[in-house]
Parts: structure tokens; C-alpha cells; sequence
């Protein structure tokens, strides 16, 4: 009697998806299924007793031969016909193929047969090429969005801040004109909502189409916290808010232009949304975890929407609140930022009580013991006057701008507005400057870190900097490592733009 299961064994075979082939030692064929028929072109039955040669192309036959007699001395499972060294398979009919095999060694009592499983690659080879081409073209559509991204953080962000810096300069001009200065403050305002607006949606867009990537470095917390306090000083002291930002002594691996932008999102947040006490921000750590902690007794968030908060353009005057500004993007980024760093962000929060934001540090927090570091921006403790200045900037109307405003306090600019200038004006210079102010992006091949280095070399390292951006990722790691160099972004404040040359003047050198 026939065992049920050899039927169902030679069934299998018989039916199986892939061509299935069996070889002896001589490379005749002694088994094919139907699968190996249909894939080669041949009649049911008719491979058995061919030679396997058969089944390849002519060119090929001959080192197939000797490919065999040596599977044939050192017999092993392997798989062959990848995309590095592709195989063809010939049918009948002389058509060829692109083939996938696997080969195995199996022992028969007549001795060892080589047992393989053969696949038309053709599909799978198009679908791959297929994924390649769109491959590419995405690759290609993300690097025309860089560059897009790129030049409208500098082509957008370059008449702003020529009208921040013009706002600035009259309303010191204008100060004994009540009406003209109100004029002036409501101008100001709306500058001020446009360069969110613009900072929020390049910052978007950049963070989704990839062409951000975080710079890891060693980065004080303490750094971080001190550039936090000056730059929300004077807004929560417009509002009567008691700013505190304790200190801290934390050490971090992370990425520090990013995670500051995470922070001042949240502080920004927290002061807008706060009309009376306080916002405090620290660093605290406990049970072997570490977290920034941003809390404000503000209107409070209610807990029905305290996920939505987190998404675009979700306004939080639904709070029951009037509407305070921001453009609903803040948060978002965060989300984003968050996510890349991989720094999770949680918030808590009661309607009319408050809201407390914090970072999850726990995976980046360094042992290293911090050096005693200054701030990096400090507020100034008494305004420097007639101060010589370098300010290379090839934009005219951001250079003319920029050098009218300096000369309210008497300063001496020294302007170029390329590289080519530059040198020619050191040929002038018979003393160091007392600071550099450079844009980073000088035309398209030029840059504001090569402006700076040759004037340390020609003066010494000890000359301060100030280098504006619309982007302050596309700056080297080591210029704002630096200790006499300062990062700003685009269009920068006109308060924190004095402040920044206020610290770098009483800076020792």
C-alpha cells in the first residue's frame, strides 16, 4: 500500500511556486516539475535526461561546466544570481531571462545530486529599478527643495531684517515724538509677526524635507539657559512676568542649535500665554532621570486639547482666551524637534492655573564635568560708544541699514561687501576693530566665516565676531565653537543684536 503523504510530498513538489530542478553529479537532469517546464519552455516531462547547460546561454555553457565540477568538490547551500553578478536563464525558444537561484546539495543513495530553485528575476528586477528611478527623482526633489530653502532663508529673511534695523534706528531717532514712536512700536509688531511667520514656515518646511540633520557636539546647558534669558528678558519684563531661569551645571550630547530651538518655542509659548506671575524654567533631575522643566501660571491648557496643541496652525485662543499672537507653528516644531533629537516632550497643564512643559534629557545627558564657561549673551551693563566695527554684508540696502543704525552710537563701520573689498580694506587698517559683523552667505560662493578668519589672521584670534544667518545649521560646528564668535539669526532682534556686541565688548581678550 502506498503511504498517502508520499503523494502529497510529490504534490508539493510537483506544484510548487518556484521552478524546482534537480541535477546529478554529471549534470544531467533527473527531476523537473511543472513550474521548471512552464519557466523554460518545454513540454511536461521533456527536461529529464538534458543537460543542465541546456538551460543557459551559449556564450555561458562552457564556464557553466567548470562552475559545476567545482560545486561538484566542495558541495554547499548557496544562492546565486544577485544584482552584483546576475545569471541568465535561456528557454526553448532562445528567449533569456534574468534568473534567481538557490542550489543545495542533497544526499540520495546513489550519491549527491544538487537540487535548485530557480525564479525569473525579470519583475522583481523592474520593480527595483522602478524603486531606483523614483528613488532618485525624490532625492533629486528634495535637493531642488534645499536649495529653494536655502535661498529663501537668506533672499526672504534679508528685507525683513533691513526693515527691523530701519524700525530700530528711527525709533531712537524718534523718541521725543510720542506719536511717531507709537507709530514706530505698532511697525515694530507687525515685523515681529512676520518674522515668526517666516522663520516658522522655512523651520517647517525644512524639518519635512529632511534637509535638517542634527550636528552632535558637547553642549552647557548652562549656555543655553543664559542665550534663553536674555532673549525673553525684555518681553516678560513688558509684561510684568517674573522670568527665572535657574542655573544649571548639565553637560549634554545633543544637537545645541536644535534643542535651543525646542526651548525658545516653549518659552515663548509660556510668555505669551501668561498675564500675570511668573515663568520659571530649570533643569532638574530625579529616580536617574533628566529633564528641562518650563512652568508659567498662565490660562492653562484644557485636557480635552492637550494633544492638539502640538499640531500646525492649532490657535490656543480656544483656551477661552483672546488671540495673543503666534502663528499656531510653535508647538509643531517642537513635535518635530522632539521627535529627531529623540527628546520626548510631555506637558501638564489645569484651566487658569498654568502649564508645565519638559524635555526629556535622560538620554543625552554627559558625564563630563563642564568648564567654567561665560554666558554667551549677556545683557550689557553700560552702552559702548565710538567702537571701530568691520560689517561686511553684500546686500546694500541690509549693509547701509545696518551701518546707519551702528552710527547712532558713534560707532566707526568699515564696510565690504565681498571678500575681494575685504582685503582691500585691510590693506587700510592700521589696528585690530573692536568687533566683526559679517552675514554667512556673501553672493553664492562666498562666505562670511572665510571674511572672519582673515581678519584674525591679520589681527590676531582674539577679534569678537557676530555672524547673522537666515540658517544657522549650514554654519561650521567649529566657527561656533569659537569663544569670541556669536550666532544670530535672521532677522535678529535689534535689542539682542546691541546686547550680543555689549558682551563681546567687555569680553577680555
Amino acid at each position: 500500500m502506498i503511504d498517502p503523504s508520499l503523494n502529497l510530498y510529490r504534490d508539493l513538489l510537483e506544484f510548487a511556486p518556484d521552478a524546482l530542478i534537480t541535477v546529478n553529479s554529471e549534470g544531467t537532469i533527473i527531476y523537473a516539475n511543472a513550474h521548471a517546464h512552464t519557466l523554460f519552455g518545454y513540454d511536461a516531462g521533456t527536461l529529464k535526461g538534458l543537460s543542465i547547460e541546456q538551460l543557459i546561454p551559449e556564450q555561458s555553457r562552457g564556464k557553466h561546466v567548470g562552475h559545476r565540477n567545482a560545486y561538484k568538490a566542495e558541495p554547499r547551500t548557496r544562492e546565486m544570481g544577485n544584482r552584483r553578478m546576475p545569471l541568465l536563464g535561456q528557454r526553448r525558444d532562445g528567449t533569456q531571462f534574468r534568473a534567481e537561484i538557490r542550489l543545495a546539495p542533497i544526499q540520495t543513495p546513489d550519491g549527491i545530486v544538487s537540487a535548485a530553485a530557480v525564479r525569473d528575476a525579470t519583475e522583481s528586477e523592474r520593480i527595483v529599478t522602478m524603486m531606483a528611478a523614483a528613488k532618485e527623482t525624490a532625492d533629486e526633489a528634495n535637493a531642488t527643495k534645499g536649495r529653494f530653502l536655502a535661498a529663501a532663508s537668506h533672499d526672504l529673511r534679508q528685507p525683513l531684517q533691513t526693515l527691523r534695523l530701519l524700525n530700530g534706528t528711527m525709533k531712537r531717532l524718534a523718541a521725543r515724538e510720542p506719536m511717531m514712536l507709537e507709530i514706530l512700536e505698532q511697525e515694530d509688531r507687525a515685523l515681529g509677526t512676520m518674522s515668526e511667520l517666516l522663520n516658522a514656515l522655512l523651520n517647517v518646511s525644512k524639518l519635512e524635507s529632511g534637509t535638517v540633520q542634527p550636528t552632535l557636539s558637547t553642549v552647557s546647558l548652562e549656555l543655553i539657559f543664559d542665550d534663553m534669558k536674555t532673549q525673553f528678558a525684555s518681553s516678560a519684563r513688558f509684561k510684568g512676568l517674573d522670568l527665572q531661569v535657574l542655573p544649571t551645571r548639565v553637560v549634554l550630547r545633543t544637537d545645541s542649535t536644535l534643542l535651543s530651538e525646542m526651548i525658545q518655542n516653549l518659552l515663548a509659548n509660556a510668555i505669551r500665554y501668561t498675564d500675570s506671575g511668573r515663568v520659571v524654567m530649570q533643569c532638574r533631575s530625579e529616580g536617574g532621570r533628566t529633564w528641562i522643566e518650563i512652568e508659567d501660571t498662565g490660562v492653562g491648557i484644557a485636557e480635552s486639547i492637550q494633544e492638539k496643541i502640538f499640531d500646525d496652525f492649532y490657535q490656543a485662543a480656544v483656551h477661552g482666551a483672546t488671540h495673543r499672537g503666534g502663528v499656531g507653528l510653535g508647538l509643531g516644531i517642537v513635535r518635530r524637534l522632539s521627535r529627531m533629537l529623540e527628546l520626548p516632550v510631555d506637558v501638564t497643564s489645569k484651566v487658569g492655573r498654568g502649564t508645565r512643559f519638559r524635555i526629556d534629557l535622560t538620554s543625552v545627558v554627559s558625564a563630563q564635568t563642564p568648564e567654567v564657561v561665560a554666558s554667551a549673551v549677556m545683557a550689557p551693563q553700560l552702552m559702548q560708544r565710538g567702537r571701530r566695527i568691520i560689517l561686511i554684508e553684500d546686500e546694500q540696502a541690509m549693509r547701509v541699514a545696518l551701518r546707519t543704525y551702528l552710527q547712532l552710537d558713534d560707532h566707526q563701520v568699515f564696510m565690504a561687501a565681498s571678500l575681494a573689498e575685504l582685503d582691500a580694506l585691510l590693506e587700510t587698517l592700521p589696528s585690530a576693530p573692536d568687533i566683526v559683523i559679517s552675514d554667512y552667505r556673501l553672493g553664492e560662493r562666498e562666505r562670511g566665516s572665510d571674511a572672519i578668519e582673515r581678519i584674525r589672521k591679520k589681527f590676531g584670534a582674539h577679534v569678537p565676531a557676530i555672524v547673522l544667518t537666515g540658517d544657522t545649521s549650514l554654519i561650521p560646528a567649529h566657527l561656533g565653537e569659537q569663544p569670541a564668535t556669536r550666532m544670530l539669526n535672521k532677522p535678529v532682534d535689534v535689542q539682542l543684536l546691541t546686547a550680543t556686541m555689549e558682551e563681546l565688548f567687555a569680553t577680555p581678550r
